[in-house]
């Protein structure tokens, strides 16, 4: 039996369907990183027996790396994560691209409005230092077209960054002939990669115009904090981090010898087994759609089946709200998603399937599964007949807004209002008075000294957790739920301005 400890409950199974926000660490890269802190715990950069045997697991581990994307192990720079990649990709290569124009002349930079928030966040800091950003549409398949980045890119486009596989939806964009654009035209072309890698096969021989490319450990069962960026020979970049010359001085400081050896470990397994991990997954994503729709009809699939990943399902549950959905499966032991991972629990409507022409209310309504290999058929029936249950008992939670909440608690005096905001947020935004303060870890010991009957108002900081908090006291068998929508923080905003 799985048990949910932080809220106390108990579920007889515990699915996981969100590998694309990250994925458990394989046995193999496990013992790979213990082995490490174990006999290689060394400083790489040291010349004595110690730190020669942590230099050696690392470029062991680079010609890992490389070998499972067909590169050269110069080829690798290791780092934090995708999004250090991502950054260092763009940031980086803005300014070695800029060398090549004349003096006064404006850089150009081109990106999608499909990309991972480490990619937006990076341009739009470019944009704030005076380069001009140009951002591609996609077709409602989720595609970039490679006729709309032929008329955006011209000469003083320095580089060009669009993803290999979007996270949210799962489409697969063609690389090969976006980076050839690029080529033509004398820019760089970026390509995040993170979702990409493990599900794809990839060759960078055969990407041959692909400039620079991001992946991540945490994506393919490997440790968390640790990725690698594709530098194509040839290439220079001047550091983000200073002070460090490992890296070939481009990624300054110690290397993370552990998480790099689990990463290497993990890849070597996972890239040798695409084929029949990819099979597997793409049946189970098979099998829960048909099931899905013959429960609901009406049930569309953001973005195609054919052209995406395997693993990836990003599908509108009409007449659902998302966020009422993810926090029912949650307290019945499913794990999924409203979208990246990165920004989950800042809105419940998805950039990118705005960026489809998705309608807002579709939006609202859509999850994305992703799976892995260790799940089966037994878990697409649970979260089948899990789905089913929602529907026969969707409709209990009252939500209230910033702007009624005032009249709402004239209205209802002895309402109990449950805090569950953590205490750094707490300390950071003043509560409502008269709160009963718990954290959401702790509701489970709070919902014993509460009637049925009473009226309760859940309220968080952002407004996400209280959906989770507000599906258990509803399975607790409590009647009268509410919920504030937008949170505390959202509230205190709309008395700011409105009051």
């Amino acid at each position: 039996m799985k048990v949910l400890e932080w809220l106390g409950i108990n579920t007889f199974r515990s699915v996981y369907l969100d590998h694309n926000a990250t994925t458990p660490v394989m046995p193999e890269a496990a013992r790979a990183v213990a082995l490490c802190f174990k006999e290689s715990w060394g400083n790489p950069s040291s010349v004595h027996g110690t730190g020669l045997r942590a230099r050696e697991v690392v470029e062991k581990s680079r010609r890992t790396i490389a070998a499972s994307i067909n590169a050269l192990p110069e080829e690798i720079i290791f780092t934090s994560g995708g999004t250090e990649s991502n950054n260092l990709a763009i940031i980086s290569g803005i300014r070695e691209g800029m060398l090549k124009l004349s003096e006064g002349e404006r850089p150009r930079v081109i990106t999608s409005v499909f990309e991972h928030s480490s990619v937006r966040d990076a341009f739009e800091y470019a944009f704030g230092n005076g380069v001009e950003v140009i951002t591609l549409p996609v077709t409602e398949r989720g595609e970039v077209l490679p006729s709309e980045l032929r008329n955006a890119i011209n000469g003083s486009t320095v580089l060009v960054s669009i993803m290999m596989a979007n996270n949210e939806v799962g489409t697969i964009m063609n690389i090969a002939e976006l980076s050839a654009i690029a080529s033509e035209m004398g820019a760089f072309f970026h390509t995040d990669a993170v979702q990409a890698f493990g599900k794809l096969p990839l060759d960078m021989k055969s990407l041959s115009a692909v400039s620079m490319m991001s992946i991540s450990s945490h994506k393919v069962c490997g440790p968390k904090g640790v990725g690698a960026l594709f530098l194509r020979s040839g290439i220079k970049l001047e550091p983000l981090n200073h002070g460090g010359h490992q890296e070939r001085g481009i990624r300054g400081g110690t290397e993370n010898v552990p998480g790099i050896a689990g990463f290497a470990a993990a890849a070597e397994v996972v890239c040798a087994n695409i084929r029949d991990r990819s099979r597997h997954c793409e049946a189970l994503r098979r099998l829960l759609y048909r099931s899905l729709l013959k429960v609901d009809s009406g049930i569309e699939v953001n973005g195609v089946f054919d052209n995406s990943l395997c693993n990836t399902l990003n599908l509108s549950f009409p007449g659902c709200d998302n966020r009422e959905l993810l926090a029912f499966m949650s307290v019945n032991g499913i794990a999924v998603s409203t979208g990246a991972a990165c920004s989950e629990g800042q809105t419940h409507i998805s950039h990118v399937l705005k960026s489809m022409n998705l309608s807002a209310e579709r939006a609202a309504s859509s999850l994305r599964i992703s799976f892995g290999s260790d799940n089966t058929a037994a878990d697409v029936r649970y979260f089948v007949d899990v789905f089913k249950r929602f529907r026969s008992q969707s409709g209990q939670i009252s939500m209230i807004g910033s702007s009624n909440l005032d009249l709402f608690l004239a209205e209802h005096k002895n309402v109990h209002i449950l805090d569950i905001r953590f205490d750094l947020e707490r300390r950071m935004t003043e509560g409502l008075p008269g709160s009963h303060e718990v954290s959401i870890f702790r509701i489970a010991t709070e919902c014993s000294k509460i009637s049925r009957d009473q009226n309760i108002l859940i309220v968080c900081q952002s407004g996400f957790n209280v959906f989770v908090a507000a599906q258990y006291m509803k399975r607790m068998g409590f009647r009268n739920i509410f919920i504030l929508l937008g949170g505390i923080s959202g509230y205190r905003l709309h008395r700011r301005f409105f009051s």
